[in-house]
């Protein structure tokens, strides 16, 4: 129990089925369907449901490297699926992998179909940057490709995740490190690193210059660090819960290189947060950056699953 709120502790497997399972009717199909893009690899699928609408959001590569973003729409609780539409509207700018797939946003309307937003990461002269596609037909056509708000500072930033919020509004949250932009010292590539042979160090000050932002995306929309001292490399998580309620998770650096899963929740839509919490002392002790973040979801009774 963290301030009020019942949190569990589940596998992202697990999360990810009470979040469809909460969200697609009982005649939702139970057996394969496939879903590709001809002369391409498919990778890095995310999945969002709303009733019967199911959005599946994927990387498809091309044999020379150059990646898009497609979404495939199903209108059946996923018996069938509409062809492939690209989301990207600059061929091959996407940048993804298994902790930055694309992520998709469901936002409910007066009448018609949800606005489909999905983001993604992609590149340009002074790193990376996080990018969005909408939708205002239910993910048949998307229109031209925009930056989220404050997502192409320089350095690099990406490791994603998007919710739609009560009031429809799609808020985004990321792993920035722009202040880190400048060369990167030897202490800085152990942060981040996976190999390092050089002895363990505590990251902690290092992680200070790794941040969790969060934007709500639009054209007035606005961005905002939460948190210093994440572990960058690590996917993260959001929820929006009732009313103005946001909740967010990350991995974060504690001293002795521990990285743990850290959590912090607003409940006036992210205008404050909560100081971090450490969800569990697994005490994964590292000198470098597991690729494992979290994942969360809402049940029906307002329980959080992390």
């Amino acid at each position: 129990m963290i301030a009020g709120l019942n949190v569990h502790r589940w596998t992202a497997l697990a999360a990810a089925a009470a979040l469809l399972a909460a969200s697609a009717p009982p005649q939702a199909a139970t057996g394969p369907v496939t879903l590709s893009v001809t002369g391409r690899t498919s990778a890095n699928v995310s999945l969002a449901a709303s009733g019967a609408l199911v959005v599946a959001a994927w990387s498809a590569s091309a044999p020379g490297g150059e990646t898009d973003i497609f979404a495939a729409v199903s209108r059946d609780a996923g018996v069938s699926f509409a062809a492939p539409v690209r989301v990207n509207s600059v061929p091959g700018d996407a940048r993804t992998n298994g902790e930055q797939p694309p992520r998709i946003t469901l936002a409910k309307k007066a009448s018609g179909p949800p606005t489909v937003t999905i983001v993604w990461t992609s590149k340009n002269d002074r790193g990376s940057t996080i990018m969005q596609g909408r939708s205002d037909d239910g993910g048949r056509t998307f229109g031209r490709s925009s930056l989220v708000p404050d997502g192409a500072a320089a350095g690099n930033r990406g490791w994603q995740n998007a919710v739609a919020d009560a009031q429809g509004r799609t808020r985004v949250v990321w792993l920035d490190h722009r202040d880190m932009a400048a060369p990167a010292s030897a202490d800085e590539h152990a942060h981040h690193g996976h190999d390092s042979a050089t002895p363990a160090r505590d990251g902690v000050s290092m992680a200070q210059k790794s941040k969790l932002y969060l934007a709500t995306a639009g054209a007035n929309g606005t961005a905002a660090p939460i948190a210093a001292g994440v572990c960058y490399c690590c996917k993260t998580a959001i929820v929006a819960g009732p009313a103005d309620t946001l909740y967010l998770a990350w991995r974060h650096v504690y001293p002795g290189n521990l990285r743990d899963i850290a959590f912090t929740f607003s409940r006036d839509g992210g205008k404050t947060f909560a100081s971090p919490r450490r969800v569990s002392e697994d005490r994964w002790q590292l000198d470098g950056c597991p690729d494992d973040g979290p994942a969360m979801a809402i049940d029906a009774a307002t329980r959080l699953h992390i």
